[in-house]
């Protein structure tokens, strides 16, 4: 439910309401927040913030920044156009987590963006030597009845497991 609403405060740009139900959330409930909870308030501030207010924030963090953390850095380096340090965080990812694709994708979204297109085809030309395919979107819902999953750019039919591919 963190994760939902911060998530939530991001996509509206809501960054103080935001940052202040983080900080005061484990007050309240006794919350003690997750790698993947501080990661989305990285975002949350990265998307409407500088990139010294996103440092601030994991500096005065209680413990170690892990990948979700890192990971949320990058995405901030992406979204004020940081190449050198974006590539440098891409580095330490990497090391940390070798066949996620996750923080890859981002690196190749930041190439793109800046038309380092080299760049980008020696990250796709990479990630095929070590065995990584960027993986499709998909979300799914579970029922009392039936699982659904949906899977982008699929056409729609139910696989054997009961599983509606959209």
């Amino acid at each position: 439910m963190v994760v939902a609403l911060i998530s939530a405060y991001s996509h509206t740009s809501l960054v103080e309401e935001g940052l202040t139900y983080f900080k005061e959330i484990d007050k309240e409930y006794g919350f003690i927040p997750l790698d993947e909870n501080y990661g989305f308030v990285v975002d949350l501030s990265a998307q409407a913030g500088s990139l010294d207010e996103v440092k601030k924030f994991i500096a005065a963090m209680p413990k170690k920044p892990g990948p979700s953390v890192l990971g949320a850095l990058l995405g901030a380096y992406k979204i004020h156009g940081e190449v050198e340090e974006a590539e440098k965080m891409a580095k330490i990812l990497l090391k940390l987590e070798s066949k996620e694709d996750g923080f890859q994708k981002l690196l190749l979204s930041l190439y793109l963006k800046t038309g380092m297109l080299d760049k980008r085809e020696e990250v796709i030309s990479k990630m095929r030597e070590r065995g990584i395919s960027k993986r499709q979107s998909l979300s799914w819902l579970d029922t009392s009845k039936r699982n659904y999953i949906f899977i982008l750019g699929d056409t729609g039919r139910v696989h054997d497991n009961g599983f509606l591919v959209c």
